[in-house]
């Protein structure tokens, strides 16, 4: 059905709600890895970087959402996408490591491509290890951690490393974890 769509209205990809959410933007919300391949095949490049209104793009909602097929679909299909940052100057990296997508943390940890991602600071000066700190999500950090490529004393804008953030963590073994986490590597 989608194919039938395409072929008869390809401009459907760059049509945007009222919040500039596009077709791929809500195909990548949904997971659905059939109706992207096929969306895909009929997109212009310029559609992978369409943003909506909080400069998420669709290669971020696949990321918050813990979609990791549709995640490397995007970027077989645009690589460059992965550089797009959200409004707030974070990368899909950073969506995932703040909902706890481990599978998109390693994924990007073993693409040489995307390594330079792992550090790199939204406008608030967090990295992926900060968000994910503070998000309290254990397994993610002990992912960054574990991968060798993690700067764990990058300060945020407000000189915060990592391991100053624990103390706002929710839970107490959370917060436990996350210690031991930290200070064992």
């Amino acid at each position: 059905m989608v194919s039938l769509l395409l072929q008869w209205k390809p401009a459907l990809l760059s049509d945007y709600d009222s919040s500039k959410s596009s077709p791929l933007h809500f195909a990548s919300s949904d997971g659905d890895c059939s109706i992207i391949q096929e969306m895909l095949t009929h997109a212009p490049p310029s559609t992978a970087f369409m943003l909506d209104n909080e400069g998420l793009s669709p290669l971020h909602v696949a990321a918050l959402m813990g979609h990791a097929a549709i995640v490397h679909l995007l970027l077989q299909f645009c690589p460059s996408s992965a550089d797009i940052r959200d409004n707030y100057g974070r990368t899909f990296l950073h969506a995932a490591a703040m909902k706890g997508h481990s599978s998109i943390i390693s994924y990007a940890i073993k693409k040489k491509i995307l390594e330079h991602l792992l550090n790199a600071q939204d406008k608030e000066g967090n990295t992926t290890l900060h968000l994910a700190v503070i998000a309290g999500e254990c397994k993610v950090v002990s992912k960054l951690l574990s991968s060798g490529k993690m700067q764990a004393n990058i300060m945020n804008n407000v000189g915060h490393a990592p391991t100053d953030l624990i103390k706002n963590c929710k839970g107490f073994y959370s917060m436990v974890r996350l210690v031991l986490k930290l200070y064992a590597s």
